[in-house]
């Protein structure tokens, strides 16, 4: 999968993040190690069982059946009341899927266990590598957790750096792919608020035939009140038929607050 991230959250993010609803709830589980999405070969690659319905963000979402599209056809993704937001991507006709509420996508870091991860993300062109005996995709978006307490940009920065040490480590979980210096600035959202985002982007060196030239990672946070909201994007670059600049810039700019 695209962006197969792996950065060493350490034990903040895995009591407060997505990765605290994979061990609460054992819900369905995906590890990758690395940006084209093998499973790692010492982490489980699927584990399933019921998710308690009080870690489930779909158990907390408001009703979004009176929200306005952005895209035609568009496809709402809300998070959980400790994101207290929500955000947009384009139709399943153009390629995107989005993944139920009680699936993580999570990462290993250099000791090979889960670091930073997201839940029930939105992914784009999935499954686009036919020649992969894993999952491959050429993207993929959703919300990850930051320390509670945290105000926006800090929270932005906090996972920036610990996203971009994901996205860049190596199949070997000792390496690292170079990165571009990672850029934080306040933005302006579709609805008005301002947000702080965060872009980098990574060469991959040890490319396997799925892998792309290089990755772009995007971080959105956003105060929603009480939480912060980071909407986290990772993307293929320098190859065919990957997301555009442009349109990735419009799926960010969709989120928004969800509760008063």
């Amino acid at each position: 999968m695209t962006g197969s991230t792996s950065a060493r959250v350490a034990t903040v993010l895995a009591a407060v993040s997505t990765l605290a609803v994979l061990a609460v709830t054992g819900v369905a589980v995906t590890a990758y190690t690395h940006r084209d999405g093998a499973p790692a070969a010492d982490g489980p690659s699927s584990t399933s069982a019921s998710p308690s319905p009080t870690e489930s963000p779909s158990s907390t979402a408001p009703p979004v059946s009176e929200r306005e599209h952005v895209f035609d056809d568009g496809q709402f993704v809300v998070g959980d009341r400790g994101d207290n937001a929500m955000f947009e991507v384009p139709s399943s006709a153009d390629d995107w899927t989005t993944q139920s509420s009680d699936t993580v996508l999570y990462y290993l870091g250099k000791d090979g266990k889960a670091a930073v991860g997201v839940a029930g993300p939105a992914v784009f062109r999935d499954g686009y590598c036919k020649t992969a005996d894993t999952a491959s995709n050429r993207g993929f978006v959703g919300f990850t957790r930051s320390a509670t307490g945290l105000a926006a940009r800090a929270a932005n920065e906090q996972l920036s750096a610990d996203w971009v040490a994901a996205i860049s480590l190596n199949e070997d979980l000792k390496t690292s792919s170079p990165h571009t210096p990672v850029v934080t600035e306040e933005i302006t959202l579709d609805d008005g608020s301002t947000a702080v985002r965060s872009t980098s982007r990574i060469t991959v060196t040890d490319r396997t035939p799925c892998d792309a030239p290089a990755v772009d990672f995007a971080l959105v946070s956003l105060d929603t009140g009480d939480a912060v909201a980071n909407l986290v994007m990772v993307r293929d670059a320098e190859a065919p038929d990957v997301l555009d600049d442009e349109l990735a810039g419009q799926i960010l700019g969709t989120l928004h607050r969800v509760l008063g």
